[in-house]
């Protein structure tokens, strides 16, 4: 321990929530450059970016999106409460398609334009300056306002029909005998270090362990439960916790910290959770209180990773993924009888 405390580990609670001043991010830095040297050689599929509204119905998007894509490109879903951070993504992110409901989105910025609730401008401009396809949809019909922004937009409730008419010419043409695969979707809740970590440490080798017949894509979600809509996220097969760099969101965290978070997931999905940290301030009693909450794997992403025991703890998780589709689908055949 340095006396100054000018490299000194500085013990905190589990729960504590900070913020990196510069010299942190230096070392994390270069922590994430020694953690990214394995991408040397990684392969040159594309990468598909969608933002998309923090709702359920954003979720079946995804899943749709994955299966018409997920063959061919590698997807990451950035998805937003407010349009605040849907303007930040947007301006941060390079990205390919917007998706939203636009009721379920707390429009924080708005325009005075007489259209429903403000978005139309707000939209209209995000389209002029980024030129990407923005499908909204309302369960009423908002098309005079919307389209004449040049977003483009579709009536709920719609058919999966009608949301391929709709998007379909806007996509990259893909081969249908390379999109009918099984969706894996592996979510993210915490500050990554990059789009191509998510890509290396979670999509690429969870997708060498289940093989071409399944398609995996990449979600962010900023509030595990989201308290604009009422709603929290059990949608993924896969949750994946960063508990740094950057604070986690302070409703999910404020109560119990991130064991308490895990408790509420797991008391609705029995579907895997990981949690990561870059952080030596977590130790032994952290562990015992994530695994007692229902973690699966609790793992430092510090150099050198990927080690053994997180390519084990994901195997693991795949597995159980697996497992439980198996038994839900004799449940279903069952029900059926």
């Amino acid at each position: 321990m340095n006396k100054h405390g000018d490299s000194a580990l500085i013990p905190r609670s589990f729960d504590a929530l900070t913020t990196s001043d510069s010299r942190k991010e230096r070392v994390l830095s270069v922590m994430v450059a020694d953690a990214l040297k394995f991408a040397r050689g990684q392969s040159s599929r594309p990468v598909f970016t969608a933002l998309l509204a923090h709702d359920l119905i954003s979720s079946i998007a995804a899943r749709m999106l994955t299966r018409r894509l997920g063959a061919t490109h590698d997807l990451r879903f950035l998805f937003f409460a407010r349009s605040s951070e849907l303007l930040r993504l947007a301006a941060d992110e390079p990205f390919d398609l917007v998706f939203l409901y636009v009721g379920n989105v707390e429009w924080d910025v708005r325009s005075d334009d007489g259209s429903w609730i403000g978005e139309a401008s707000v939209l209209g401009e995000l389209k002029a300056r980024c030129g990407k396809p923005i499908l909204a949809t309302q369960g009423l019909d908002l098309s005079a306002e919307l389209e004449s922004k040049g977003v483009l937009f579709l009536e709920t409730p719609f058919t999966v029909k009608e949301f391929w008419q709709r998007l379909d010419p806007h996509l990259p043409v893909v081969s249908a005998t390379t999109s009918a695969k099984s969706t894996f979707l592996i979510k993210i809740y915490g500050s990554s270090p990059s789009r191509d970590f998510d890509i290396l440490a979670f999509a690429r080798p969870a997708q060498e362990i289940l093989g071409p017949e399944y398609a995996v894509a990449l979600g962010h979600v900023p509030h595990l439960y989201c308290k604009y809509s009422n709603y929290w996220d059990y949608d993924y097969d896969l949750l994946v916790i960063l508990l740094s760099p950057g604070p986690l969101d302070q409703h999910d965290c404020s109560d119990g910290g991130v064991p308490a978070l895990i408790a509420e997931l797991k008391k609705k999905s029995r579907n895997p959770v990981i949690v990561l940290t870059n952080d030596y301030a977590h130790g032994l009693d952290s562990v015992a209180s994530l695994e007692d909450a229902g973690a699966d794997a609790f793992i430092s992403f510090l150099p050198p990773f990927p080690t053994d025991a997180y390519r084990q703890a994901l195997q693991r998780c795949v597995t159980k993924v697996l497992d439980l589709r198996s038994e839900n689908d004799r449940k279903r055949e069952e029900s059926t009888r």
